[in-house]
């Protein structure tokens, strides 16, 4: 069976808080797409593409993506998803969040297709959970501690505190998460690119002692070598880049040919792929 049809349609979802704030805007919405694909006999696959502004997405561009890539791929067959995505990035570079959606609406249907559940298809179930974590948007040092406690006792154990690169206040903040939710709270640190190498050093070195995971990548814009240069200096033991960071540098492994400046390098979320290249 070939792939019939595409429907994209609009996903705004509002926040509880509509003063959730990182540090490069306020989001008082999350807006995205829903890619569902459809094969001649009905069987259906969902996929989304969020709109992230800040990494070069926004809304009415996924949406245009979306438009130019989906039009290419009916009357492809859906279980060739490696053939569909190699496709899609002849057709048009970039646009990594609409790929991503048609991605996930690919590996949907097929596994919908087969009557197995999707983790099937990636070699096997591991683990029968996965621990969510929890973003911590901007406040005051007190509100964001509030924050953290509520949701440590409706029973998350790792939360990402958001920060904006004022070392004083973001480690007031750290501190007094760490104080009220206890040491069994694992603990990520995103500043979105708020730090320049010399503070990030000054908020590593300040604020050790209360980072119970690791310290996320200093979040620098302008490439490589500061990240290194701060981590020589910072004692920090872990470095991590996530989607950021690959939008910024277009092989983020070459962040690691300056590991030579610093101490054991971990990659986190999807960039874990990259592991073996950098080794």
């Amino acid at each position: 069976m070939t792939i019939a049809a595409v429907d994209v349609t609009p996903c705004i979802q509002r926040q509880e808080d509509p003063s959730w704030r990182f540090a490069l805007a306020t989001v008082p919405s999350v807006e995205g797409w829903l890619i569902t694909i459809r094969d001649e006999d009905g069987t259906t696959g969902h996929g989304y593409a969020q709109s992230l502004p800040h990494i070069g997405s926004t809304y009415h561009g996924v949406k245009g993506a979306l438009d130019v890539l989906t039009s290419t791929i009916v009357g492809r067959e859906p279980t060739d998803v490696a053939g569909i995505m190699w496709h899609l990035d002849r057709a048009l570079d970039g646009n990594v969040h609409a790929k991503a959606g048609i991605d996930c609406a690919l590996h949907d249907l097929v596994a919908r297709k087969c009557g197995v559940p999707l983790h099937v298809l990636f070699g096997g179930k591991v683990r029968d959970a996965v621990d969510q974590i929890r973003i911590v948007p901007i406040k005051t040092p007190e509100e964001m501690a509030d924050n953290s406690l509520g949701l440590v006792e409706r029973g998350y154990s790792y939360l990402k505190i958001k920060v904006h690169g004022d070392v004083a206040e973001d480690v007031a903040r750290v501190r007094e998460i760490r104080r009220r939710v206890g040491d069994h709270v694992h603990l990520t640190i995103d500043a979105n690119q708020a730090y320049t190498p010399k503070s990030a050093i000054a908020a590593l070195r300040r604020g050790k002692l209360v980072f119970s995971d690791r310290e996320r990548r200093p979040l620098f814009d302008d490439g490589p070598r500061p990240i290194a240069v701060a981590l020589k200096h910072s004692h920090c033991t872990t470095y991590g880049t996530d989607k950021d960071g690959l939008h910024k540098y277009h092989d983020t492994a070459r962040a690691l040919l300056w590991r030579a400046f610093a101490k054991p390098v971990t990659i986190e979320g999807w960039l874990d792929s990259l592991q073996a290249r950098a080794s």
